[in-house]
């Protein structure tokens, strides 16, 4: 996947959303939208979001860090990885 460096951490996630998650294009994902209730994202989706987060902004997720409230939404992921990011 190509994620062009000037987009914002939220059009990133959303664009990997799209391209991964088949499910997502099936309706409009708005940035508060739960990945989780609406089956857009099941527990092997946490994982590759896990791992795109982990590869594309270059941070650790602990375990600690793995809270459904942290993956539940464009939004949460996007302020989990502003949160990661200055951390750093």
């Amino acid at each position: 996947m190509i994620v062009k460096k000037n987009q914002n951490i939220g059009q990133q996630i959303r664009q990997f959303i799209l391209e991964e998650f088949p499910q997502a294009n099936e309706r409009s994902l708005g940035e508060n939208e739960t990945f989780l209730g609406s089956d857009i994202v099941d527990s092997l989706g946490i994982v590759k979001l896990m791992t795109f987060v982990e590869t594309e902004f270059g941070i650790t997720v602990e375990d600690e860090d793995l809270q459904p409230e942290n993956f539940q939404s464009i939004a949460s992921l996007s302020e989990f990885v502003k949160t990661k990011l200055a951390q750093k």
